[in-house]
C-alpha cells in the first residue's frame, strides 16, 4: 500500500469515527490495520510536516464530500 492510499483512509476512517455512533468490528481492524501501515511510514521518517498538511487537506475535503452525500440522501428520502 502506498502513502497515499494510507493517509487516504486515514481521513476517511477519521471523519467515520467522528460521524457514526456504532463502529462495526470490520471498521476497527482496517482502523488497525491503518494505524499499523501509518506507524511503518513514521518509523522510516518518510512522513514529514508537508504529508501532515496534505492529510489535514485531505481529511476536510473527503468531509466536504461525505456530507454533500449524507445532505443528498437526505433530500432523496424526504421526496420518497
Amino acid at each position: 500500500m502506498i502513502i497515499s492510499e494510507i493517509l487516504d483512509k486515514l481521513s476517511i476512517n477519521s471523519i467515520y469515527l467522528v460521524k457514526k455512533k456504532n463502529i462495526p468490528p470490520i471498521k476497527i481492524q482496517e482502523i488497525n490495520l491503518i494505524k499499523k501501515n501509518t506507524f511503518k511510514f513514521f518509523k522510516r521518517k518518510k512522513i514529514d510536516q508537508r504529508y501532515m498538511y496534505y492529510l489535514c487537506l485531505l481529511t476536510l475535503v473527503n468531509y466536504s464530500i461525505w456530507d454533500y452525500k449524507e445532505k443528498m440522501f437526505l433530500k432523496k428520502k424526504k421526496y420518497k
